[in-house]
């Protein structure tokens, strides 16, 4: 692992990438480091914490299009991110976490670990052009929103929690933000001790969303709770890929049958609740057909 930076690279003027991932350099990097290469396209320092001045300069490089990064949560408050939109593929963390999340430099893909609250927009104007987002360790998450007219995150395909303590439903937390879901394709929870559903009328369930993963959140009741209301076939989803570990409580999969109609992949491991309910539900249709009874007793 790199802790200091080579030799005389301030003379690279003509740089295109820098690539050094994995590495440790973020006290060797002074001000103004990044300002010496104007030509770079590509820029990989997965694994150095790049302060808020580093973030700044790497905005004022035209001709960068790729960017993998991690920074500190610092860097990310009342900064002008509209030049994100001249990126092509980036991956950024922001904060650090002993959690491994897998990100993928072909896409834009943000990690955020250890936020507090999104109530002041700080990461609204970053994650507007995320495509893949994953929260870690979010535990203020839900204290405060930001919810407006506009959509903060339009271009949202994957969703993904891990560990959100105060996290209710995926329903709540578009509300809070002000979230339409009109992309996503993916969602993902895990070990969020305190979801009971995952979408209810108000919310309503993303019309695009073909997978769902749902692991280790052990007050989860139902995945769909309509309240009264009802979801119209434009408006619900064809969920294709469904996998459900560890949800001692779960006893539905909601009202909108419509929903699981077209499933492919049905994964269902210690859903003890709902396999019992399902049992139930079996043997009260045998007995009413007369099926667990002898006819010759």
């Amino acid at each position: 692992m790199l802790r200091c930076l080579p030799e005389g690279m301030d003379k690279l003027t003509n740089l295109r990438v820098l690539n050094i991932p994995a590495s440790d350099m973020q006290s060797s990097i002074s001000q103004g480091f990044f300002l010496k290469f104007s030509s770079i396209e590509i820029v990989d320092m997965m694994g150095s914490c790049l302060g808020a001045t580093s973030f700044d300069e790497l905005s004022t490089l035209h001709n960068l299009t790729c960017l993998f990064i991690t920074l500190d949560s610092s860097s990310i408050i009342n900064r002008d991110y509209t030049w994100m939109k001249r990126l092509k593929r980036f991956c950024i963390e922001v904060g650090k976490t002993s959690i491994y999340v897998l990100l993928n430099k072909s896409r834009r893909d943000i990690s955020v670990s250890k936020c507090e609250t999104f109530s002041n927009g700080e990461l609204s104007g970053m994650l507007q052009f995320a495509s893949h987002l994953y929260l870690v360790d979010c535990m203020g998450l839900m204290e405060e929103g930001i919810s407006g007219q506009i959509d903060p995150l339009p271009n949202l395909e994957y969703l993904s929690f891990f560990s959100v303590d105060h996290l209710k439903s995926v329903s709540d937390f578009g509300h809070f933000l002000g979230l339409r879901f009109s992309k996503l394709r993916r969602l993902d929870i895990s070990f969020c001790p305190r979801v009971t559903y995952l979408f209810n009328a108000v919310g309503s369930a993303p019309k695009h969303l073909e997978e769902i993963n749902i692991h280790q959140c052990v007050e989860l009741v139902d995945l769909l709770v309509l309240r009264g209301g009802s979801l119209a076939n434009s408006e619900t989803p064809w969920v294709r890929k469904l996998s459900l570990r560890s949800l001692p409580k779960l006893a539905t999969f909601g009202e909108a049958q419509s929903m699981w109609e077209h499933l492919e992949e049905l994964e269902k491991k210690s859903l003890y609740k709902f396999i019992l309910r399902q049992r139930v539900k079996k043997i009260l249709t045998l007995i009413r057909k007369g099926e667990l009874f002898d006819a010759n007793a």
